[in-house]
């Protein structure tokens, strides 16, 4: 997503922090912003500075703790409340960015209004009407979140997931942009509802995977436990254990899954790549989503069907070198900042 250097970093923090850009910054800077929607995403949260610092807590790393220790001991009281809590902002959110593991945003209205803080930065005594929390995982996924209900949600690299603090009503519901794995636990009171791309997925405890990136032509709802029911474009169906549904345009079909297809579909969680006769293009297209890149087929390569295991902790440039020895030939790759791009011929080195 970065790039291979951090010059888009510094320059959302600048943005972010309302400090001056030269011409040329500006240019770059929406240049990286207009290739994707996630990116625009990824900067506007940034500039969310009310609850950024307080949900470095939720970050499940030792390296954000000892770094936000470091910073957070340098902090001083200047005497007054408001440079403080921007001090502490700037901070968080410099971690954020610099480690690119999540980012996760809280938006919290009080009768309409946001929260505020009393002139000795007390908190407010407002009762919350509602609460909703974004988390955009970036890089190093999954990452793990367990909601308020018992729930656990695992949020695979480029998803974001909207949830509430707490679940009210009779229902609990859920929207995810990207893939994620669910096990929801049950409570016939109160069903589960996850929203994705205009589906709806109504389960009352089960476990369960769903593929949706906005913008790609097929979606995957994938069951391994449980019951749950589908509803899009005015059809419903019902999986079973072992079931699949998938969405491509329009349609809505329902296949039968084997032990080989639910362990490929798991494997983002065991940080492997696992594929069987999988299409190049397919391949490379998971493989850039986890790298947090885009991808650009510039000669329409089509390439030949790979099977194999791949770590996902191996270096981006270490991983297509493996893929190309598969290709035998018939694609190579290069890597041009935020995008790997597919060539039917090996490329120049330095060009």
């Amino acid at each position: 997503m970065w790039g291979d250097n951090s010059k888009i970093r510094q320059l959302i923090l600048k943005h972010a922090w309302e400090k001056p850009l030269t011409k040329s910054e500006m240019t770059e800077l929406n240049n990286w912003l207009n290739r994707s929607k996630h990116h625009q995403s990824v900067a506007d949260h940034f500039k969310d500075a009310g609850w950024i610092s307080d949900q470095l807590q939720q970050m499940e790393s030792v390296r954000v703790d000892k770094m936000w220790e470091d910073i957070s001991g340098r902090i001083k009281d200047t005497g007054s409340g408001r440079s403080i809590t921007r001090k502490y902002w700037m901070a968080a959110a410099a971690i954020l960015l610099g480690i690119g593991i999540v980012t996760v945003v809280s938006i919290v209205r009080n009768n309409g209004k946001d929260s505020s803080l009393t002139k000795n930065n007390d908190p407010v005594t407002t009762p919350v009407m509602e609460m909703q929390q974004y988390i955009t995982a970036l890089q190093s996924a999954p990452y793990k979140k367990v909601l308020a209900d018992g729930s656990t949600v695992w949020l695979s690299s480029t998803s974001t997931l909207r949830y509430p603090t707490a679940f009210a009503g009779g229902k609990r519901e859920v929207e995810l942009n990207g893939q994620a794995t669910f096990d929801i636990l049950p409570d016939k009171a109160r069903p589960f509802f996850v929203k994705v791309n205009g589906i709806e997925v109504e389960v009352l405890g089960t476990y369960f995977d769903i593929m949706a990136y906005g913008g790609e032509p097929v979606s995957r709802i994938s069951l391994f436990r449980g019951s749950v029911n589908i509803r899009y474009n005015g059809a419903v169906a019902t999986l079973h254990p072992m079931e699949q549904a998938v969405i491509t345009g329009d349609v809505l079909r329902v296949k039968k899954i084997t032990v080989t297809d639910s362990t490929g579909i798991s494997d983002w969680q065991r940080q492997e790549f696992r594929f069987d006769k999988a299409d190049l293009m397919t391949i490379l297209q998971e493989v850039a989503r986890w790298y947090g890149k885009t991808l650009r087929n510039k000669d329409g390569v089509a390439g030949i069907p790979i099977t194999g295991k791949y770590g996902r902790d191996l270096l981006l440039n270490e991983l297509l070198t493996m893929i190309e020895k598969e290709e035998m030939g018939h694609a190579f790759f290069k890597i041009e900042n935020d995008t790997i791009v597919v060539l039917n011929t090996r490329p120049v080195t330095g060009k």
